[in-house]
């Protein structure tokens, strides 16, 4: 009669222990899967921020190039005049 008890009772721990891993593996598997979703997710989320500031960066640049040809057109010939003044002004 206690062997049989012993026997169930082992027999009941083996179940248990199983239904335990079981669940264990699933709560790791679900937990697993919400952490790549989350990393998924930021990672989209951070993408489209790092898309933002390069066109952001571009346009930036853009000006900036346009800016100094704009400056550069209006120095050149000031450049020039000054130049070509100077002598005659050292001269009188």
């Amino acid at each position: 009669m206690f062997l049989d008890q012993l026997g169930f009772a082992i027999f009941l721990q083996i179940i248990v222990s199983r239904s335990t891993n079981r669940l264990f593996t699933f709560i790791v598997y679900f937990l697993c899967s919400a952490l790549v979703t989350a990393f998924e997710k930021a990672k989209k989320k951070y993408q489209g921020k790092l898309k933002k500031l390069e066109m952001q960066m571009a346009a930036m640049s853009e000006r900036y190039e346009s800016q100094v040809s704009h400056l550069s057109a209006k120095y050149n010939p000031l450049e020039y005049f000054f130049i070509k003044l100077n002598p005659l002004m050292q001269n009188s």
